[in-house]
């Protein structure tokens, strides 16, 4: 959920956490040429929270490790074959298989300079892409960019884990009629003296209103500021707004969950929204100032845009 910056002298492309060095074949000069690009900064961010909760469910499993990893395989299988039926995992499932097919064209292209010009000019962000070459829809497609397998299976596992808790199945036969109990004033007012807050959830246009929303709104305010900055030509990928915008909701859909990481680091939901949004702040002070180099290529700015637009559109 990061993003890397790298500067003019040489060619190069970055995820939003890992800093690439594109063959000179695979593109074109002139899309190569003095580009900044900006890449993913999952691995530093949302991977460090996606590896505590995988590390937490691994250490706390009676089994060896192999079987833990094998009866995890299985696990993700099935539920993707058994999501596909429930029209609220199918969202999430075809986001995945969106972003997938996409990584797939970016791993092709490195073999291949005319898909490389296509992907850098139709799938990657930048002021200048967007204020004087007209390309808007990049606001979008560059969300769904990923360049690395560890970039792509961070953003993509934290979508799934965070995203199936606010947008539930709809094949539990009992969960609308509880959605409409636990959601109406009379529990509310029931409930209020005894501090109990029921699980909030999103349905399917909340959902997906969010998830574009939060990642056009990352990509419009990373453009902003680097043009600002004097770096129209840093380029923006991943899903990491869009990701931290899903994130943002869930810590403010429940705010007293407790999340374990890395089996010994508890704190809640709202926690983890104070911190990544403290980290995001201060992160892009010196985004585009030579302190940089102690987190460089990581897109704070684009971060705060995504968690922004989750804060304002998550029902409060």
């Amino acid at each position: 959920m990061l993003s890397r910056l790298v500067h003019l002298q040489r060619p190069a492309l970055s995820g939003r956490a890992i800093l690439l060095r594109l063959p000179p074949r695979a593109v074109h000069h002139r899309v190569v040429a003095r580009h900044h690009v900006q890449a993913d900064s999952s691995v530093a961010g949302l991977g460090f929270v996606g590896l505590g909760l995988a590390v937490t469910a691994a250490t706390t499993s009676k089994m060896s490790l192999v079987d833990f990893l094998q009866d995890s395989v299985y696990l993700v299988a099935g539920k993707m074959r058994q999501a596909y039926g429930d029209e609220n995992r199918r969202i999430l499932v075809q986001l995945i298989g969106a972003n997938a097919v996409v990584f797939g064209f970016w791993n092709v292209s490195h073999r291949s300079p005319r898909l490389a010009r296509f992907m850098w000019h139709h799938f990657a962000c930048s002021y200048n892409g967007v204020v004087h070459e007209r390309r808007l829809h990049t606001l979008l497609t560059s969300a769904f960019s990923h360049i690395t397998l560890t970039h792509f299976g961070i953003n993509m596992y934290m979508l799934w884990h965070f995203g199936s808790a606010i947008l539930p199945p709809m094949d539990d036969a009992s969960s609308g009629y509880v959605a409409t109990l636990t959601n109406g004033k009379w529990f509310e007012s029931v409930t209020r003296p005894f501090g109990y807050h029921p699980p909030r959830t999103l349905n399917a246009t909340e959902f997906g209103a969010l998830y574009f929303s939060s990642a056009i709104a990352s990509s419009v305010l990373s453009a902003v500021v680097s043009g600002a900055m004097g770096s129209p030509l840093l380029y923006s990928i991943g899903a990491s707004g869009a990701v931290f915008g899903i994130l943002t909701s869930y810590c403010m859909l429940r705010p007293d969950q407790e999340l374990y990481l890395y089996g010994m680091l508890p704190l809640t939901a709202s926690d983890l929204l104070t911190v990544s949004v403290g980290v995001n702040a201060v992160g892009s002070i010196f985004q585009h100032a030579k302190q940089a180099v102690i987190a460089p290529g990581i897109d704070f700015v684009g971060h705060l845009g995504g968690q922004a637009t989750a804060y304002v559109l998550t029902p409060k």
